[in-house]
């Protein structure tokens, strides 16, 4: 099967901050997520919440945070 979204794998894991949408009520909040692999995380996200949307707002990158 097909990743709905492709992003790069990282090296070390980075920390997202995530907006999901849900699709019937317009309804949106904010995720934070830590991994590698932000495809992989969100497209098992929306396989277990299929009526939400979600896009990627800011990537912190490295060790920093």
């Amino acid at each position: 099967m097909e990743d709905l979204v492709e992003h790069e794998v990282r090296k070390s894991p980075s920390k997202f901050i995530i907006k999901v949408t849900d699709n019937n009520t317009n309804e949106n909040y904010e995720r934070w997520v830590t991994t590698t692999d932000i495809s992989k995380e969100m497209n098992e996200f929306t396989a277990s919440n299929p009526n939400t949307s979600w896009e990627i707002v800011y990537e912190y990158k490295g060790g920093g945070v």
